[in-house]
This record gives C-alpha cells, sequence and structure tokens, in this order.
C-alpha cells in the first residue's frame, strides 16, 4: 500500500503536500491502522528517499472489528443490556448468546494460529452473536433507531 501512494504521489506531485488520513469503518478496523503504520514505515525507509514522502497527519476507525476476540463477548450485552436501555433481544436470546460465547471466543484463538479454522469461526461467530442482533431491525450503529434500510445496517 505505501508504494502505491508514494507512486501516486509521485505521478500527480500537485497532492504531495496535502495532508493525508486514513479512514476505516467496520473490517476496516484491520487494515486502517495497518495501511497507517506502513506509511510511517515507509517514510521512514532508506530505500524509499528517492519517493515523496506521504504527509501522513492521522488515523480514525468507526465502529471498528479490530479485535474480534475481545469484542464479541461483549455482543450479548450490547443486544440487552446497553446503556440506552433497549432490549434488542429477548432475555432467551440474551441466555442464549452468552452461551456461545466461550466456544466462539476459542473458535477466534484457533483462527490465530490456523487460518483454516477462520472461516467457520466467523461463520458460527455471527450466526450466534450478531444475528440476533440484526433479526431485531434495530440499527446496528445505534441501537436507539431502526434501521432505515433493511439489509444495509
Amino acid at each position: 500500500m505505501y508504494h502505491f501512494l508514494a507512486e501516486f504521489l509521485a505521478a500527480h506531485p500537485e497532492y504531495a503536500a496535502a495532508p493525508f488520513y486514513v479512514f476505516g469503518e467496520s473490517y476496516g478496523g484491520h487494515y486502517a491502522p495497518n495501511v497507517a503504520y506502513a506509511v510511517l514505515e515507509g517514510n521512514k525507509d532508506p530505500l524509499n528517499s528517492a519517493l515523496p514522502k506521504i504527509n501522513l497527519k492521522g488515523l480514525a476507525v468507526g465502529n471498528g472489528l479490530t479485535d474480534p476476540e475481545i469484542q464479541y463477548p461483549y455482543y450479548p450485552e450490547m443486544a440487552y443490556n446497553n446503556t440506552y436501555g433497549v432490549k434488542a433481544v429477548n432475555f432467551v436470546e440474551y441466555k442464549l448468546m452468552n452461551w456461545a460465547v466461550p466456544g466462539c471466543v476459542k473458535q477466534i484463538e484457533a483462527c490465530q494460529n490456523d487460518t483454516s479454522a477462520c472461516s467457520g469461526a466467523q461463520e458460527s461467530c455471527n450466526l450466534k452473536l450478531t444475528t440476533p442482533y440484526q433479526l431485531s431491525g434495530l440499527n446496528p450503529y445505534d441501537v436507539r433507531l431502526k434501521c432505515q434500510v433493511p439489509g444495509h445496517c
């Protein structure tokens, strides 16, 4: 990514001095920090001295899925015991979600050591921990609101 950006600036020097910000949302929480880090490191690397420096000014991640092993265990609480008192799921669904957390975390841990386990972990954890909320019809970005465009929240 660093080389793409640096080559872009070499081809378009009129943008070289402009501030560069990296933004990511949702799963972009994995990528945006890595892109920013690559820019920082690429700018410091003496092998890249012939390339224009990228004027990195900031990084932002909105509603980022940055560490599922830490984040997924909180989905039941967000769906049932959130700050706003909105019950996106009923008590039985909440208990089932909590029951699924340890197995989900184990699958995510397995994925960290064996990428062939990742798709199964993603499918299983999403089914058990995010689908109940999605079925509520509430906006996942603001539990107080209904989803305005079903399938796009």
